[in-house]
């Protein structure tokens, strides 16, 4: 977000406050959807307006092996 110069076009302290305000809560309402969808929760607002969930299911976890270590006198193992 981008608070320059010109971002409200209106004239007062007092209105241009207000103005920032919304702003700065329109902009961490974003930031918050965005931090649960990282993490595969269920959006908030839509829990609070009784909305169907969306949310999509966590990729499943690969596994990976480690590899054997080498032997380092080159004996065979056992």
């Amino acid at each position: 977000m981008h608070l320059e110069l010109g971002f409200t076009r209106v004239f007062g302290t007092v209105k241009n406050n207000l103005l920032l305000v919304f702003a700065m809560l329109g902009y961490n309402l974003v930031k918050l959807r965005h931090w649960h969808a990282l993490r595969y929760l269920p959006d908030p607002w839509a829990q609070f307006l009784h909305e169907p969930d969306t949310t999509p299911a966590p990729p499943k976890p690969t596994r990976i092996r480690a590899r054997r270590r080498a032997n380092l006198l080159g004996d065979p193992p056992g």
